[in-house]
Formats: C-alpha cells, structure tokens, sequence
C-alpha cells in the first residue's frame, strides 16, 4: 500500500478483536478455545520470529469489509492490514461485548435477518444431531476456476503491463503463488442470501429433496466474531485489471518493491485470500457467503478425514463446545429448518428427530418450503 494511501484508510487498532496485533505492530495476539483445557487460551507471537509470513490478513479482509459500510463505500477492497497502529486513536472504547454487539448489527444490516444453507439430510443430521460444522476445502468447490480463475486473470493483466526483462522473474513469481495454490486450499462453509431460491434448492439441497438449514443471522455471527472465523461476501467477476494485487505484483516483479509486505509469502497470502474472496460471474445468482477458520495448518486438530463419496479432509467445529464459551443457546443458531419441496420427508417425522435430540425449540422451527420445484 502507497503511503498516502496509508495515510488515507484510517482504520483502527482495537484490542477488542478476538484477533489483533499490539500497538507497536511487532506480536500478533490470538484467543483459541482449548478443547482439552476447557477455556480460552491465549497465544502471542512475534512477528518475524514466529511468523515468517503475514498471519493477520484474513482478520483485515473481514474488518475491513465491516467498515467499509460505513466509512469507506467507495474504497477498493484492499484485505493488507495496515500494520502502523502507533498511529492509531481507538474510536470508542467499549467493552467487547458491545463491540461484538456493534459488528453483529452491521452484519445483519449487510447479510439480513437470516442465512441459508442448502444441504442433504446427511449434512443436517451431522450440525443439528451431532451438533458439528463441517468446513471443506475449496478444492473441491463446484467452480472448476475456484480460486485459480482470479489467479489467471489477474497473471493476464501484470504481464501485459510489465517488460520483458522481468519476464522470466514474473513467471518464477506466478510459479510460486500456483504452487502455494496446490497446497494450501482455505475451508469453507457456505450458506446463501438466496431465501427458499428454486435455483439452490436444485444445485445444492438433492433437486428439493434436501433441507435448508437457516441460520439465525445475529447468532451465528455472535458465536464466530471473536473464535478466528470470518464471514465475507462473495465478489463476483475478477476485475483484476482494476485490483490493488495487480499493482502490487507489478511494483514487485518491476522494481523489487513490497511495501508494507515482509517477503513474498506475505504477498502470496494476501493474493491467495483474495481469490478466496472471487468467483466467476456466473455464479453471481448464489449470492454466496463465505464462513472460513482462520491459522488453519496441517496439524491443526480440527482437521479430520471423512468419508465423502471419496474421503477428504475437512475442519470439523464443535458447536457444543463453542455455544458453551459463548453463552449461546444452540438452538437459537437456527430461524428454522426448512423442507425441500420435493423431499418426501415429513415434518411430523423430523420434529420428533429433533424432539429426540432435546431440541424442543427446534422441533417448533421445521417448516415444508412452498418453492413450486418439481
């Protein structure tokens, strides 16, 4: 980032994030429950030391998107962190509960009341009986361009602006990020704005015969805000030719220039969360949001095999477990869960599936959608 652009953004340091670095920009604080404890463990590391790459840059996308509702409408999205909180002047100083409270109205105001998650039985029966979320990995997404589509795009656009000198250096630059790419998928659980939508119903809940999970807006981002989990909003259509990564990978590969960046990893981190962040446009109707754990690693315990048709790994959250720390009712994470319209199954049937898992409050919440999909 240029520095009067820095001077620009005035976003702002604020310890009450679950996630945050100090004010003199050198450790990277993070809470984490701890399974085995039973509490919140906290985690400092040192920027440099500890980390050899820019671990914070998926927590900036996730701040930045929030206050760009408010302050910046017309800024470019730029998910770098802007690591110069010396400079900072918290602009409020409440607590973190009313901090939580503050982002949970803005994201109702930007998601809505409620979010849909299209599925299969299968899928129900493992969040609301076994009372987990499974995250899988965006390699197997049903975008063939997932991620790599906005790779390409943006690999168009910084060779037809740069000599031929550089070149060779831009092709070891593009070799790198692809081979990053092969190796470090994010996960990701999605759900949709796309209320009781036919075309959903069709690709993603059994042509009807599935359910929609719909969750509770409000809740659900209360139960992830401060437990390094993010929410973003799809973009749709690459536009690299207009992104700020096109200029950065320019300034790199032409004059060796990496700004606010440690190295390169640090860049490559940062272009790898914006492809996550992209989809091709004709996927535009899903209306798709994004829920993926942040510092996920390849011992991470969260990571487990499952058997998917093939078996895959994936990230698997303890609802149980996070509602408990939080204070959250489990069953207040759901408006409802909604029938598919072609599904022989009843809603006598599932109410009792509830009623025998203990969830009374539930069991009051299934409905049959009223899509006319055949």
């Amino acid at each position: 980032m240029k520095n009067n652009e820095t001077k620009k953004r005035k976003r702002g340091f604020n310890p009450n994030r679950g996630c945050y670095f100090t004010a003199d920009g050198k450790y990277y604080c993070y809470e984490r429950w701890d399974d085995e404890k039973k509490c919140i463990v906290h985690h400092k590391l040192e920027v440099g030391k500890d980390l050899s790459l820019e671990p914070t840059i998926m927590l900036d996308v996730y701040d930045h998107e929030m206050d760009l509702q408010d302050r910046y409408e017309d800024e470019q999205l730029n998910p770098l962190f802007d690591t110069k909180v010396v400079n900072y002047k918290a602009k409020n100083s409440m607590g973190r509960d009313d901090y939580r409270e503050e982002r949970v109205k803005r994201a109702v105001k930007k998601y809505g009341k409620t979010l849909w998650h299209y599925t299969d039985i299968n899928a129900l029966c493992g969040i609301i009986g076994e009372k987990e979320i499974w995250f899988g990995s965006a390699e197997h997404m049903n975008d063939r361009e997932e991620l790599i589509g906005f790779i390409n795009d943006l690999e168009k656009e910084v060779y037809a602006c740069i000599d031929s000198a550089n070149k060779e250096k831009a092709n070891d630059v593009f070799g790198q990020i692809k081979d990053r790419l092969q190796k470090e998928y994010p996960y990701i659980f999605c759900v949709s704005k796309a209320r009781n939508d036919a075309a959903q119903w069709d690709r993603y809940a059994c042509g009807g015969q599935g359910v929609a999970i719909v969750f509770n807006t409000a809740t659900l981002f209360k139960l992830i805000f401060y437990n390094q989990i993010i929410m973003n909003e799809e973009y749709y259509g690459y536009c690299a030719k207009q992104h700020k990564m096109k200029e950065l990978l320019q300034d790199y590969i032409q004059y060796d220039k990496m700004d606010d960046f440690s190295n390169l990893n640090g860049l490559i981190d940062n272009l790898l969360l914006c492809a996550m962040l992209h989809k091709h446009e004709s996927f535009s109707t899903e209306q798709e949001i994004r829920i993926s754990p942040l510092l996920v690693n390849e011992n991470d315990k969260h990571l487990q095999c499952k058997i998917l048709n093939t078996i895959r790994q994936v990230y698997i959250l303890n609802l149980t477990e996070l509602c408990e720390k939080e204070g959250i009712d489990f069953e207040d994470l759901f408006d409802s869960i909604v029938i598919g319209p072609t599904s022989k199954q009843t809603v006598r049937d599932l109410q009792f599936y509830c009623k025998n898992n203990g969830l009374l409050k539930l069991a009051n919440k299934v409905k049959k959608s009223d899509c006319p999909l055949r």
